[in-house]
């Protein structure tokens, strides 16, 4: 049986949709396109990079709670990388948009949950 070769998780695009849905707005940045999330928090940009995604809280004074993940307090970085299980270093989009997911669902503001709903 011939072997398929999988093809890679689209994670920008993937973001992207999900920002949409979100009613994000683009971060405004020209080197890399990310979104913006109103959440419980206040502002949290979201980058999609090559295998993992940069998050950063813009005003990381006023975060008071997040559901797991490493913060830091004085950047604002909140970033997600995952690795596929396989006892070596292998990136895994997927599981990163899946954390992505969860994170942000968690500290949405009721008005984006609501657009998500409605997406």
């Amino acid at each position: 049986m011939p072997k398929v070769k999988s093809q890679p998780f689209p994670l920008a695009e993937s973001v992207a949709s999900f920002a949409r849905a979100f009613d994000a707005r683009p971060a405004g940045r020209s080197d890399r396109p990310g979104w913006i999330f109103d959440t419980v928090n206040g502002p949290l940009e979201v980058t999609a990079m090559d295998h993992w995604i940069a998050l950063r809280f813009h005003e990381p004074k006023k975060v008071r709670q997040l559901p797991g993940g490493e913060f830091n307090g004085h950047s604002g970085k909140w970033n997600i990388h995952r690795y596929k299980n396989t006892g070596q270093e292998l990136p895994d989009s997927a599981a990163c948009y899946a954390e992505m997911v969860r994170r942000i669902n968690e500290i949405a503001t009721h008005d984006q949950e609501e657009a998500a709903l409605r997406a």
